[in-house]
């Protein structure tokens, strides 16, 4: 009978425990917000747009990689990388029409560092529109994230590696500036289903898309182009001990080797659900090669398919979003949004979106899935046209199409930190936002 009060005690002080921590850590899960309630924030458009201003376009890059070793970032906790495959770089557009002037940025990591988009906005956002996307290489430095679960993420967080992208970014922004030159756009999409899966429906839509913007500088010829897939960057495997931006490295050096462009930057396109096929009886390094050089290899067979774009005015809208993100546990429960801040820095997630001419470039804050264009798509007046990239600067996890919601996979459950309805939700903010450039 001792022995039993004993074990009675034990066992109500350990429900008394869990029921502490269920209420103190967790919460039932939770719908995404009502987007109907959603409320959109100014644009900024040119004041008075003519035809017969010019768009200004210059480019320039700088490396990223520093002298101290960090941890490889995009497979769970790693260590630092034994070998350099391609030297990670970031790329910057600088774009002038009249009055107003813009910075697009893709950086060779896992997603654009918050951090980082943050000193950024402090230099330079009274005077430029900033749009911010990276490869999404699964075999990038690691180091950029705070928090006590960034480690799991990205690495023990480094302040010499930001103030060291900090200035490498600086340096690429001014050199970019001073670089600017009149010059045309063109814009080239391609089918490229042969190198892209759906990772949770073989049967779903892909967006399997290769999307261009070409820049050309008239007076000297010199000729540039941001390219956009939705297959993830993930073509090596998850413990190669080797620093590189994967396909996305083979695919910008081919073409510039083969000198059809004097300058290339990549960016991953929506990303969410989508991966590169696997290419069997390779090894993985050969199959980065193999996907790299395809995917070059289809834009060069287009190439003499390109769209010349008139009157390439400006306009840019920034809607942030109000999201408590918490990653889904246990099924129906989900963590507090106060405990995920502490754990990780917190989540501060906007939508992106920058008006080229007749080009909307859109930058999500989370592994945007391909499988939602067709949704937002449908609402493009002609003859405009959509390219989505993801890792704005902000991020959030996976939004995938919510028909996928109740699988057992982590993109849906473990990285849906939104809500049940969170594709949905996106993809109606996206429209209001498209309906109003």
């Amino acid at each position: 009978m001792h022995i039993f009060r004993r074990l009675l005690k034990w066992f109500v002080i350990l429900i008394i425990i869990v029921l502490v921590f269920g209420v103190a850590f967790l919460r039932p899960l939770q719908e995404a917000p009502d987007s109907k309630q959603f409320v959109l924030s100014d644009y900024i458009r040119e004041q008075a747009p003519r035809d017969s201003l010019p768009l200004k376009v210059g480019w320039a890059e700088a490396t990223i990689l520093g002298e101290s070793q960090v941890s490889l970032a995009g497979y769970g906790p790693r260590d630092t990388w034994h070998e350099v495959l391609d030297t990670p770089k970031v790329k910057v557009f600088a774009l002038e029409r009249g009055e107003l002037k813009a910075l697009i940025f893709s950086i060779d990591l896992l997603i654009f560092p918050p951090e980082l988009a943050e000193r950024l906005k402090r230099q330079y956002q009274e005077e430029y529109l900033l749009y911010f996307t990276a490869t999404h290489t699964h075999n990038g430095m690691g180091g950029w994230l705070k928090g006590a679960a960034a480690y799991f993420l990205a690495g023990s967080y480094d302040i010499s590696l930001m103030q060291h992208l900090e200035l490498q970014t600086k340096k690429a922004v001014v050199a970019s500036i001073s670089q600017t030159k009149n010059a045309h756009i063109s814009y080239l999409k391609i089918a490229a289903p042969a190198h892209c899966r759906h990772r949770l429906d073989a049967e779903a839509y892909r967006d399997v898309y290769i999307r261009m913007l070409i820049f050309e500088q008239e007076e000297v010829g010199q000729r540039a182009a941001l390219i956009t897939y939705a297959a993830h960057n993930t073509t090596l495997k998850s413990r190669s001990p080797i620093l590189s931006g994967d396909y996305a490295a083979v695919l910008t050096q081919k073409l510039l080797t083969k000198k059809y462009f004097d300058f290339v930057a990549f960016a991953a396109g929506a990303v969410g659900s989508h991966g590169p096929k696997t290419y069997e009886a390779v090894t993985h390094l050969e199959a980065r090669k193999q996907m790299g050089e395809a995917l070059a290899d289809t834009i060069i067979t287009n190439l003499p398919k390109v769209e010349r774009i008139a009157h390439a005015t400006l306009a840019y809208s920034q809607q942030p979003l109000q999201i408590a993100c918490a990653p889904r546990l246990l099924g129906r429960w989900q963590l507090r949004p106060q405990v995920f801040n502490l754990l990780l820095q917190e989540p501060k997630p906007y939508i992106q979106a920058l008006q080229i001419g007749k080009i909307l470039l859109m930058g999500m804050p989370c592994d945007f899935s391909g499988e939602l264009i067709p949704d937002i798509e449908q609402y493009l007046e002609t003859p405009r046209e959509l390219i989505i990239t993801s890792f704005n600067g902000a991020y959030i996890g996976y939004v995938a199409h919510d028909r996928h919601y109740d699988l057992k996979k982590p993109e849906v459950r473990e990285m849906n930190w939104g809500g049940r309805g969170l594709g949905n939700y996106f993809t109606d903010i996206a429209v209001q936002m498209i309906e109003n450039f």
